[in-house]
């Protein structure tokens, strides 16, 4: 993602003091740190999945249910197109 670690940190910060995040210990590695949501980070995602795919919805409406068709199964290519070249590294 190319974000500096002080950026992130600094966002995971207010995402804890907001109680939707937590830090949790690796237990392989007592100094490493996953990053789970709570049930309020999990409420907070789920609205927001839920708000994105309504306006969505609403904004494809009147497309045919094939162009629709088309329009999923071109963007799953590009996901995997993309995750594909994310996996080769950066070949610069």
């Amino acid at each position: 993602m190319q974000v500096e670690g002080p950026h992130v940190t600094r966002h995971l910060n207010g995402l804890e003091q907001r109680g939707l995040v937590e830090r949790v210990v690796v237990t392989d590695d007592r100094r490493a740190r996953h990053v789970a949501l709570t049930e309020a980070g999990e409420e907070t995602a789920d609205r927001c999945l839920r708000a994105v795919r309504d306006w969505f919805g609403e904004a494809l409406a009147d497309w045919p249910a094939a162009d629709r068709k088309d329009l999923t199964r071109l963007l799953g290519r590009l996901i995997d197109d993309l995750a594909a070249h994310a996996a080769k590294g950066d070949s610069r």
